[in-house]
């Protein structure tokens, strides 16, 4: 027994610090990326750009039909086979694509004024056409996820980033201020990562053992699961991106794009427990049957995301006003006070997330569902009634405050289904550190 627990925490620490550094070179990445496109373009472009990307990003989390949970949990609980997973994920994105599509279509063809005040409507057509390729990424990239294969899992996440870096530096110097080029360019770096993909899937395929396949049994398991784990994710990427939409409707394009910047930033920290969590919830899947096992593993987990997230957090702060002044210029100096406002929100949210997880893994994603939903109205109400009155601070204020009730409902509700105390996932103890080092020894 020990040593399958041993061998549990070592695969868990081998593969989450395998993401982790893939993780971060996407965050660094990301950075370089977001400060070339403030550089080049300034605030009003900025805020452009991450206006429209809201479009094609919330179709594809609305439209993902909880398929990327359901492949993870199904595939790595050993419920489904992969080539059922494939052709379900084949006939599911099709299908999701086209009504996409449609009302991307219509929200743009009737509302695109009311809900995008202030963005040019051929931006919001070019953005509607990069809708299905991420949406179909992120079907696909969620297989090898649920196949515990992180290799190719990072591969795959990091492509991407890097083609779109790579394409902003080369055109930089021949900018004009066209955003139609940018977003061209994320098209281009979402496509060829799509090819990347499909080959991989396409070897997975021939190496899978040559059984009877029942895609449509894949997609009833699947939606039965999906449909529950889903609006969860859907309402989180809401309350990540509400504050963002209510300030742009309330403001102006230019002071979303400085508010952005700190966003950028902040979210920096999710890199930690979005590492851990990508390993931990097909890790939990796989011990449906052992609680115990389930309540010692995201409680070690818990403790070692806190720790490092306050030192990523304190980091943060200390040189954030360099960042934001050298890196991305002295007309984005607005953000560094909704940067450290954001920051506590961010913290408390980083361990949620893996509690969340290991709630989801127990078959009751649903909990996360009315939780996020909570907060979703929590922090809708909040932003509207503070933003007209505090600006970019107030939007970061209702975030952090909206981030601190799904934490507390979040624990509540894992405390109820595992009995684990709050000094338990909270106070770091001295015989972590003597299993970590005794794991990494090995």
């Amino acid at each position: 027994m020990a040593g399958s627990k041993n061998s549990d925490f070592k695969f868990m620490m081998v593969n989450s610090l395998y993401t982790f550094a893939g993780q971060v070179s996407i965050g660094l990445i990301g950075i370089i990326s977001a400060i070339a496109i403030a550089r080049v373009y300034g605030p009003s472009g900025n805020g452009i750009f991450a206006m429209a990307m809201l479009l094609p990003s919330l179709l594809a989390m609305l439209l993902n039909l909880g398929m990327s949970a359901s492949n993870v949990y199904l595939i790595s609980s050993g419920s489904s086979h992969v080539r059922e997973a494939i052709l379900g994920n084949i006939i599911l994105s099709i299908a999701s694509s086209i009504t996409g599509l449609v009302v991307g279509f219509l929200a743009i063809e009737f509302y695109a004024d009311a809900l995008f005040p202030g963005i040019p409507r051929k931006i919001l057509w070019f953005a509607l056409s990069i809708f299905p390729v991420i949406l179909v990424n992120g079907f696909f990239t969620s297989i090898f996820h649920g196949l515990q294969r992180f290799a190719i899992f990072n591969k795959i996440l990091l492509f991407e980033p890097l083609i779109f870096l790579l394409g902003i530096l080369a055109i930089a110097p021949l900018q004009d201020g066209d955003l139609s080029i940018l977003i061209g360019l994320k098209l281009i770096s979402s496509a060829i990562t799509l090819v990347l993909i499909i080959l991989r899937c396409v070897r997975l395929w021939r190496e899978a053992d040559s059984i009877p396949t029942h895609p449509l049994e894949f997609i009833r398991k699947a939606a039965n699961y999906g449909f529950k784990a889903n609006l969860g994710p859907i309402t989180q990427f809401l309350n990540y991106k509400i504050d963002i939409f209510i300030l742009n409707f309330f403001t102006n394009v230019s002071v979303t794009g400085v508010y952005v910047v700190a966003v950028t930033l902040v979210e920096k920290l999710f890199l930690i427990s979005g590492a851990i969590s990508t390993i931990l919830f097909p890790k939990l899947s796989q011990l449906s049957s052992d609680d115990f096992s389930k309540m010692e593993l995201t409680a070690f987990v818990s403790r070692m995301v806190l720790l490092l997230t306050i030192i990523g957090a304190l980091g943060l702060a200390v040189f954030a006003y360099f960042i934001i002044k050298y890196l991305f210029g002295s007309e984005f100096l607005g953000s560094l006070y909704p940067l450290i406002i954001l920051i506590p929100g961010v913290v408390v949210i980083s361990l949620a997330k893996i509690w969340a997880n290991d709630i989801a893994a127990r078959g009751k994603p649903e909990i996360n569902m009315y939780i996020s939903m909570i907060t979703l109205i929590f922090n809708t109400l909040g932003n509207i009634i503070i933003i007209p009155r505090l600006g970019m601070s107030g939007a970061a204020l209702t975030t952090t405050l909206s981030y601190l009730v799904s934490s507390g409902l979040t624990f509540k509700y894992y405390n109820n289904l595992t009995g684990n105390s709050m000094g338990s996932v909270f106070i770091p103890r001295w015989s972590d550190f003597e299993r970590l080092i005794k794991i990494l020894k090995k």
